[in-house]
């Protein structure tokens, strides 16, 4: 029984050439044949005893060697498993120019080369070691990756954000006048030139931080022009209602119906050049002042 463990043991190292497995063979067959050479001599007792040290090492080389199968496949896995991370990484990194990112890349790629070494050399525990030393590494620059990617979608909506406020406000700013208007439209346009630039150097946060200057001046300068023409315009109608108003509640015979009338042209007067000059509170207070005492007379004159 001995004998054909030793000899199922010997089919079974010669295949998987591990050490630990080859030197427990050697020391079964050496046991086994002191055990032949007790029992030669009437030693039964002792030949027994031997024979059955002999087995048991036999069975460890069995398994020495079935336990280092168990660990190439372990090994193996682990080795394609970080080939295919490496690969997808390599992939992602076309769209990147980053110095940083491509020496990280190299380091793990080099260790998975090497871990391949120390497989075909069938050192398992380093090849093992090295290759998931590289996986890791590869799991930490993806994450950068899909960080770095996350910031380039947040930072591009951005810039169509700002582009669309942009065209929607250039509309306001071609009929205002506004001086104020302009130059912060000017400036959003340095911001947005500035973010630009950070962007194309890699610089997100400084891009980001630029971008939401130019949007924070753009919509100021689009807020002056829109107050400024909402002005002018109701300037224009109560100049315009005033006029069609004038002769019935001139007509009505109410004293002060016509004097609130007059006060309201007075008001009207008074907002023109401020107006017309962007001087928006100036222009604002005399245009509600209008319009209250025009509102006023037409009550009176019983308009």
């Amino acid at each position: 029984m001995t004998d054909d463990i030793i000899s199922r043991a010997n089919e079974i190292v010669a295949n998987c050439q591990n050490l630990r497995g080859t030197e427990l063979l050697n020391a079964a067959k050496s046991l086994q044949n002191l055990a032949q050479q007790q029992a030669n001599t009437g030693n039964s007792g002792v030949s027994l005893q031997l024979t059955r040290q002999a087995r048991n090492k036999a069975l460890e080389a069995i398994k020495a060697c079935q336990q280092a199968e168990e660990n190439e496949g372990i090994v193996i896995q682990q080795l394609e498993r970080t080939d295919q991370l490496l690969e997808r990484i390599a992939e992602a990194m076309r769209e990147f120019d980053d110095r940083n990112f491509t020496s990280v890349f190299n380091t793990a790629k080099d260790n998975q080369r090497q871990a391949w070494e120390f497989y075909r050399n069938r050192q398992y525990l380093p090849a093992l070691k090295l290759s998931r030393q590289a996986e890791k590494t590869m799991q930490k620059l993806a994450e950068k990756l899909r960080s770095g990617t996350n910031d380039e979608n947040r930072i591009q909506h951005q810039f169509r954000q700002f582009e669309a406020n942009r065209e929607r406000i250039r509309e306001n700013l071609s009929g205002c006048s506004d001086e104020q208007a302009f130059n912060l439209a000017r400036q959003a346009q340095e911001a947005y030139n500035n973010a630009v630039d950070f962007a194309s150097n890699g610089e997100n946060e400084r891009a980001e931080s630029s971008l939401r200057l130019a949007q924070k001046f753009i919509q100021e300068a689009g807020e002056l022009c829109a107050q400024s023409g909402s002005l002018f315009r109701m300037l224009e109608h109560l100049k315009n209602e005033a006029e069609l108003v004038a002769d019935d509640i001139r007509a009505s015979g109410n004293e002060r119906a016509v004097e609130l009338y007059r006060e309201a042209l007075g008001y009207l007067d008074k907002a023109e050049q401020p107006c017309q000059e962007n001087q928006t509170e100036i222009c604002a207070a005399n245009v509600r002042a209008a319009q209250l005492s025009l509102q006023k007379a037409k009550r009176l004159a019983g308009i």
